[in-house]
């Protein structure tokens, strides 16, 4: 795989957060009959944990009124990775009167969230569910949610997702967090909530909504599910 993260078109932030491909990525952009375009610098080798910052050249070949579409791409040199080509972000031109290249303004995206606590504990194989609230801090914006874990034994989704918030709105959400039965017992869980926006011109790309902290209980004994059958019955 050739892992990238993009933030800020048509300058960019790329960050590789897995094992980065051997060799070099090289960059490149649509060809169309009325822009000139690159990015600088045209080619890139990135290690593990490594970000990088570039930009993308845009120039009109004359006066037109066509709006352009421009997909910038990475192309890893590597042999040893599973998908040679990634699409990076996408970018709208349009050509001014005076026939210089403009883009869309990027798009302000903030989200405050409200969690009742930071700390859970899950027993394995079963589920917690967690209600918060989201409240939009900037612009009208569609985003949908994300849960990611550094532990591959607790999996998570958010309802509802995607969602629509103007400007200031707040809703309640419910984060959904499962165990695997064979989990281990004092196993401690990163989980981070992430929300991406729909926009291409958003300023951030990703955002991280809020964090929690996992605890793993150890499974009940047999002589404690007996217990518990006793006294609901």
């Amino acid at each position: 795989m050739c892992p990238f993260i993009l933030e800020r078109p048509p300058r960019f932030l790329l960050h590789s957060p897995t094992s980065a491909p051997k060799g070099p990525s090289r960059f490149h952009v649509t060809k169309t009959s009325s822009l000139i375009s690159y990015v600088v610098p045209f080619s890139l080798v990135l290690d593990t944990n490594v970000s990088a910052a570039g930009h993308v050249v845009i120039a009109s070949r004359g006066e037109t009124s066509e709006l352009e579409k421009l997909f910038v791409k990475a192309v890893s040199q590597s042999d040893t990775v599973n998908v040679k080509e990634v699409t990076l972000f996408v970018i709208q031109v349009s050509v001014s009167s005076k026939g210089q290249p403009t883009t869309p303004a990027l798009k302000h995206v903030r989200l405050e969230a409200v969690v009742p606590s930071n700390d859970f504990s899950i027993k394995p194989g079963a589920n917690v569910e967690v209600n918060f609230t989201v409240t939009n801090l900037a612009s009208t914006e569609t985003f949908s949610f994300h849960v990611l874990a550094n532990q591959s034994s607790i999996t998570g989704s958010v309802q509802p997702s995607p969602v629509a918030l103007e400007t200031k709105q707040t809703i309640s959400c419910q984060l959904i967090l499962t165990s695997e039965s064979d989990a281990s017992p004092g196993a401690v869980t990163q989980i981070n909530v992430t929300a991406t926006s729909a926009s291409h011109n958003a300023d951030v790309k990703e955002l991280i909504v809020f964090s929690l902290t996992v605890t793993t209980d150890r499974k009940p004994t047999l002589k404690e599910k007996e217990k518990r059958k006793r006294k609901k019955t």
